[in-house]
């Protein structure tokens, strides 16, 4: 009989010890999981007020390659680009150039870089050529930043598997 106490006791302390590890793993898993709730709310208000910053800045370097368009390009003379250029320079130190992703930061510099005309001093076809097809690149990779063309599309989550 004293060998049934003794594993009825051994039983209950340890179904308490049990319970009490299941409870304790229980409650740093829920708080692990506040955490990361927190961490995203974090990360989507960052991304969120990114996005806002970089309409405002990006529809300001939009308006500014304007004259880079295909219709416009022929009235872009030396003096011109340099203009632009100027003007670009400002705008990324004074306004935008911190909000510029990776992609669009790459692409500004291109596309600032072909106002710079090369194999002399003149602005010919290929040059102007050359300025449409960077600045066209600067706009594709201001619109993939703002995700315009394709519209809102839903992210998988990293803990879906």
């Amino acid at each position: 009989m004293e060998n049934e106490v003794v594993a009825a006791i051994v039983g209950a302390l340890g179904g308490l010890i049990s319970g009490a590890i299941a409870a304790m793993v229980t409650l740093k898993a829920k708080r692990i999981d506040q955490i990361v709730e927190t961490a995203k709310l974090w990360v989507g208000a960052y991304e969120t007020k990114l996005l806002e910053q970089r309409l405002v800045e990006y529809k300001k370097l939009w308006k500014l390659t304007h004259q880079t368009s295909r219709r416009l390009i022929a009235k872009l003379d030396l003096l011109g680009a340099q203009t632009l250029a100027d003007r670009l320079t400002s705008w990324y130190y004074d306004d935008g150039g911190i909000v510029l992703s990776e992609e669009g930061r790459t692409a500004f510099f291109l596309a600032r870089r072909s106002l710079e005309p090369s194999g002399g001093d003149k602005a010919n076809d290929q040059w102007r050529a050359t300025v449409v097809a960077a600045f066209s690149t600067l706009r594709t990779a201001l619109c993939e930043d703002m995700n315009s063309r394709r519209g809102p599309t839903l992210r998988a989550s990293e803990d879906a598997d």
